[in-house]
Protein backbone atom coordinates (compact mmCIF):
# COMPACT_ATOMS: atom_id res chain seq x y z
CA UNK A 1 0.00 0.00 0.00
CA UNK A 2 1.42 3.37 -1.01
CA UNK A 3 1.18 6.54 1.03
CA UNK A 4 0.11 9.02 -1.62
CA UNK A 5 -0.24 11.89 0.84
CA UNK A 6 3.41 11.51 1.83
CA UNK A 7 4.50 11.29 -1.79
CA UNK A 8 2.69 14.48 -2.82
CA UNK A 9 3.46 16.44 0.34
CA UNK A 10 5.61 19.54 -0.07
CA UNK A 11 6.54 19.82 3.60
CA UNK A 12 10.01 18.85 4.64
CA UNK A 13 10.91 17.09 7.83
CA UNK A 14 14.12 17.45 9.78
CA UNK A 15 16.04 14.59 11.24
CA UNK A 16 16.62 14.65 14.97
CA UNK A 17 20.38 15.00 14.42
CA UNK A 18 19.84 18.12 12.34
CA UNK A 19 17.76 19.66 15.13
CA UNK A 20 20.38 18.77 17.75
CA UNK A 21 23.23 20.13 15.61
CA UNK A 22 21.34 23.38 14.91
CA UNK A 23 20.68 23.85 18.63
CA UNK A 24 24.36 23.30 19.38
CA UNK A 25 25.37 25.80 16.70
CA UNK A 26 22.98 28.40 18.14
CA UNK A 27 24.58 27.92 21.57
CA UNK A 28 28.04 28.37 20.04
CA UNK A 29 26.95 31.65 18.42
CA UNK A 30 25.72 32.94 21.78
CA UNK A 31 29.00 31.96 23.46
CA UNK A 32 30.95 33.65 20.65
CA UNK A 33 29.52 37.02 21.69
CA UNK A 34 31.71 36.93 24.80
CA UNK A 35 34.80 36.30 22.67
CA UNK A 36 34.15 39.18 20.26
CA UNK A 37 34.85 42.84 20.75
CA UNK A 38 31.38 44.01 21.66
CA UNK A 39 30.36 46.74 23.96
CA UNK A 40 30.53 46.23 27.67
CA UNK A 41 26.81 46.95 28.02
CA UNK A 42 25.83 44.28 25.51
CA UNK A 43 28.00 41.70 27.28
CA UNK A 44 26.63 42.77 30.65
CA UNK A 45 23.00 42.54 29.50
CA UNK A 46 23.57 39.11 28.00
CA UNK A 47 25.22 37.96 31.21
CA UNK A 48 22.28 39.28 33.26
CA UNK A 49 19.81 37.54 30.93
CA UNK A 50 21.67 34.23 31.09
CA UNK A 51 22.00 34.43 34.87
CA UNK A 52 18.31 35.23 35.27
CA UNK A 53 17.36 32.46 32.84
CA UNK A 54 19.47 29.95 34.78
CA UNK A 55 17.97 31.04 38.11
CA UNK A 56 14.41 30.75 36.79
CA UNK A 57 15.25 27.40 35.18
CA UNK A 58 16.49 26.12 38.55
CA UNK A 59 13.30 27.43 40.19
CA UNK A 60 10.83 25.83 37.76
CA UNK A 61 12.73 22.52 37.80
CA UNK A 62 12.83 22.47 41.62
CA UNK A 63 10.70 19.64 43.04
CA UNK A 64 9.29 21.92 45.75
CA UNK A 65 8.08 24.40 43.14
CA UNK A 66 6.52 21.59 41.10
CA UNK A 67 4.70 20.32 44.20
CA UNK A 68 3.52 23.85 45.01
CA UNK A 69 2.10 24.22 41.48
CA UNK A 70 0.35 20.85 41.86
CA UNK A 71 -1.12 21.99 45.19
CA UNK A 72 -2.43 25.20 43.60
CA UNK A 73 -3.99 23.15 40.79
CA UNK A 74 -5.70 20.90 43.33
CA UNK A 75 -6.91 23.99 45.26
CA UNK A 76 -8.30 25.40 42.03
CA UNK A 77 -10.18 22.19 41.23
CA UNK A 78 -11.56 21.86 44.75
CA UNK A 79 -12.66 25.50 44.73
CA UNK A 80 -14.42 25.01 41.43
CA UNK A 81 -16.25 21.96 42.80
CA UNK A 82 -17.22 23.60 46.11
CA UNK A 83 -18.19 26.94 44.63
CA UNK A 84 -19.60 26.38 41.13
CA UNK A 85 -20.58 29.43 39.09
CA UNK A 86 -24.21 28.28 38.95
CA UNK A 87 -24.66 28.12 42.76
CA UNK A 88 -22.00 30.34 44.36
CA UNK A 89 -21.20 30.03 48.05
CA UNK A 90 -18.55 32.72 48.31
CA UNK A 91 -19.13 36.42 47.88
CA UNK A 92 -18.65 37.35 44.19
CA UNK A 93 -15.90 39.87 44.98
CA UNK A 94 -13.94 37.27 47.00
CA UNK A 95 -14.39 34.67 44.26
CA UNK A 96 -13.24 37.17 41.63
CA UNK A 97 -10.13 37.98 43.69
CA UNK A 98 -9.29 34.27 44.03
CA UNK A 99 -9.88 33.65 40.32
CA UNK A 100 -7.67 36.60 39.31
CA UNK A 101 -4.95 35.44 41.71
CA UNK A 102 -5.02 31.95 40.21
CA UNK A 103 -4.97 33.36 36.69
CA UNK A 104 -1.96 35.55 37.46
CA UNK A 105 -0.16 32.66 39.16
CA UNK A 106 -0.68 30.20 36.30
CA UNK A 107 0.13 32.76 33.60
CA UNK A 108 3.35 33.78 35.36
CA UNK A 109 4.30 30.12 35.91
CA UNK A 110 3.91 29.37 32.20
CA UNK A 111 5.79 32.57 31.30
CA UNK A 112 8.65 31.63 33.62
CA UNK A 113 8.85 28.17 32.09
CA UNK A 114 8.89 29.62 28.58
CA UNK A 115 11.66 32.07 29.52
CA UNK A 116 13.65 29.38 31.35
CA UNK A 117 13.47 26.96 28.42
CA UNK A 118 14.55 29.63 25.97
CA UNK A 119 11.34 30.10 23.99
CA UNK A 120 11.90 33.87 23.80
CA UNK A 121 15.60 33.50 22.98
CA UNK A 122 16.90 33.41 19.41
CA UNK A 123 19.89 31.42 20.61
CA UNK A 124 17.97 28.28 21.35
CA UNK A 125 16.73 26.36 24.31
CA UNK A 126 17.99 25.33 27.70
CA UNK A 127 19.35 21.81 28.21
CA UNK A 128 16.07 20.14 29.28
CA UNK A 129 13.57 20.75 26.51
CA UNK A 130 12.12 19.07 23.45
CA UNK A 131 15.54 19.10 21.85
CA UNK A 132 17.25 17.66 24.94
CA UNK A 133 14.53 15.91 27.00
CA UNK A 134 17.01 13.99 29.14
CA UNK A 135 19.53 16.78 29.45
CA UNK A 136 22.48 17.64 27.26
CA UNK A 137 23.99 14.62 25.42
CA UNK A 138 27.48 13.60 26.51
CA UNK A 139 29.04 14.41 23.15
CA UNK A 140 28.24 18.10 23.71
CA UNK A 141 30.53 18.22 26.71
CA UNK A 142 33.23 20.87 26.44
CA UNK A 143 35.59 18.78 28.60
CA UNK A 144 35.56 15.66 26.45
CA UNK A 145 37.33 15.09 23.15
CA UNK A 146 36.11 17.26 20.30
CA UNK A 147 34.72 15.05 17.54
CA UNK A 148 32.92 15.95 14.37
CA UNK A 149 29.29 14.86 14.43
CA UNK A 150 28.44 13.03 11.20
CA UNK A 151 25.38 14.34 9.42
CA UNK A 152 23.02 11.65 8.10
Amino acid sequence: MRDRAAETSTTTTKHLWDIVIEAYERKEKEAAIFKQDVSFIKKFLLLVKLTLQKAIYNLVENSTFVLFVAAVIIFSVVLLQLDPPTEPILDPSVRRLIDLSLLIFFASEVGMRMFAYGVFSPSGVSPKTAEFPAGKPAFFSSTGPQTQIPRP
